[in-house]
């Protein structure tokens, strides 16, 4: 993904309603995240907050090094929790069809995703640039990969369907809940 124009990355896992895994943005480092639909936890590591609370002085030191390798506990309601978990959304890829600004999919050529054979359909991105969807043509035909390029390009792959993944919580005697 960009962000800003700078290349960051998601890599993660679902299960019902849980996501779990690492998100790593340019300039900010990896934040690890555990989301359920009601708490959401986060982890990074000391340096890694001292750049999200984007202070220098002395307090915000002292809170990076408190914070820093714990798992962080807040209700998932909570504008931090909504903006720590950003890449949730992806569960449910439906949130991606949005409609093009000109009607029209057109199917490209055939192809493949990991090995797995796919069609490619495009249309042009409401912001500019063009969305291609890369659609499974054997089995289910699942979304396999969005790529959209413009103003701010992205790349996402799906893989690992029907695989069940097991999404603990962390160890309760490593969370620190924090109000929100």
């Amino acid at each position: 993904m960009s962000v800003d124009g700078s290349a960051g990355s998601l890599h993660l896992a679902f299960a019902r309603t849980h996501c779990a895994g690492d998100i790593t943005l340019p300039g900010l480092g990896m934040t690890q995240v555990h989301a359920t639909k009601t708490v959401v936890y986060t982890k990074r590591d000391t340096d890694t907050w001292g750049k999200y609370l984007g202070g220098s002085n002395s307090e915000d030191q002292a809170l990076a090094r408190t914070l820093g390798g714990r798992w962080v506990k807040t209700s998932a309601t909570s504008e931090y929790a909504e903006a720590a978990t950003f890449g949730c959304e992806l569960q449910d890829p439906a949130f991606l069809f949005e409609e093009p600004k000109e009607p029209g999919i057109s199917r490209g050529s055939d192809t493949t995703v990991a090995g797995q054979p796919a069609i490619t359909l495009t249309y042009p991105h409401q912001d500019g640039g063009t969305v291609t969807e890369y659609v499974a043509t054997q089995g289910r035909p699942y979304l396999l990969r969005w790529t959209r390029t413009g103003p701010e390009p992205s790349d996402i792959t799906y893989h690992d369907f029907e695989t069940v993944n097991p999404l603990p919580p962390p160890p309760a005697d490593e969370v620190m809940a924090i109000g929100g």
